[in-house]
C-alpha cells in the first residue's frame, strides 16, 4: 500500500485550492523570462510562502519549463523541526498535497551517497517548509514528468554535503534544488548589506565567505560553491527581494534570492 503524507504546512505557503494556485504559478512564472542556453544543473530557490518569495523563486524556477530533458530532481533543505546526523528520506512512494501527488524515487540518493548517512522517516518531512514550498513548482512544471528525492539535511560534515552534491551535478538529466531564505529577522540596512555580500559570494565561488547570519541553508552554499568549483560550473544571481517589500516591515526583514548553477 502507497503511503501518503498530508502537510499542514502548506496552507501557510500558497493557496490550496488547484485552480487559484495554478493561476498564481502561471502569473509569477510569466512574470520571469531569463534566457540561459545551457541546461540548468541546479538552482537555489528561496523556501517563503508565494506571496513573499514566489516572485523571486519564479525567476529560477522560468527556466526550467525551456529544458524538458530531466529525468530526476533532487530537492535538498535544511531540517527546521528536528535535530539528527546524516541525511533523512521519506519512506514512501509519494507526497500527498491539496494540488496533487509527487512521484518520488528515494531509491536514487543511494547511487549519491554513504548509506550509513542516510536514515527512513515517514514524519521527517512533515511540515518541513524547506521542502514544501518547491513542490508546488516542481509539480506545476513538471507534472509527472520527473521523479522527486526530497532529502532533509541533518548535521554533515562540509566534505560529505559537497560530495554529495558534486554528485548530483555530475548525474545525467538530473537538477539539484537547494531551497533556503538568505539573512532572516535583520532590520532592513543590515539586510541588505549581508545579503548583497552573500550574493556576490556566492557568485564568486567564494565558499570561505559564508556564515550562519547570511542564509538559514548557509552549509550549502558552502558546498554548492565548493561542488561548481570543482566542476568548472558558473553560478548566476536572477533575482533578489525581501520580504519587507511585502509587509513593509524594515525591523524583521528576511532576505530571497535565486540563482542558477550551469
Amino acid at each position: 500500500m502507497r503511503q501518503e503524507q498530508q502537510h499542514n504546512l502548506q496552507s501557510l505557503l500558497y493557496p490550496t485550492g488547484q485552480t487559484e494556485l495554478g493561476a498564481l504559478l502561471d502569473f509569477l512564472l510569466k512574470q520571469n523570462n531569463p534566457s540561459l542556453a545551457e541546461q540548468p544543473q541546479a538552482i537555489i530557490v528561496p523556501q517563503g510562502a508565494l506571496s513573499y518569495s514566489g516572485e523571486c523563486a519564479a525567476a529560477a524556477y522560468s527556466l526550467l519549463t525551456k529544458h524538458s530533458k530531466l529525468k530526476n530532481i533532487y530537492l535538498c533543505a535544511a531540517a527546521e523541526q528536528s535535530s539528527f546526523a546524516g541525511i533523512k528520506l521519506p519512506a514512501k512512494n509519494h507526497f500527498s498535497a491539496d494540488f496533487a501527488k509527487i512521484n518520488l524515487a528515494t531509491e536514487q540518493i543511494d547511487k549519491l551517497i554513504s548509506s550509513n548517512l542516510i536514515s527512513y522517516d515517514n514524519k521527517a518531512l512533515q511540515n518541513e517548509q524547506g521542502i514544501l514550498a518547491q513542490l508546488a513548482f516542481i509539480q506545476h512544471i513538471f507534472a509527472e514528468q520527473v521523479k522527486v528525492t526530497p532529502a532533509l539535511i541533518g548535521d554533515l560534515a562540509l566534505a560529505d554535503l559537497t560530495k554529495f552534491f558534486t554528485k548530483i551535478l555530475r548525474a545525467q538529466d538530473s537538477l539539484l534544488i537547494i531551497s533556503t531564505d538568505l539573512s532572516n529577522n535583520l532590520d532592513l540596512a543590515r539586510e541588505q548589506s549581508i545579503d548583497k555580500k552573500t550574493i556576490k559570494a556566492v557568485e564568486k565561488l567564494d565558499a570561505d565567505q559564508f556564515s550562519t547570519t547570511q542564509a538559514y541553508f548557509f552549509s550549502a552554499l558552502q558546498a554548492i560553491s565548493n561542488s561548481a568549483k570543482q566542476l568548472d560550473l558558473n553560478i548566476k544571481n536572477l533575482a533578489f527581494s525581501n520580504s519587507s517589500q511585502v509587509n513593509h516591515n524594515q525591523d524583521y526583514v528576511t532576505g530571497y534570492a535565486s540563482f542558477v548553477i550551469y
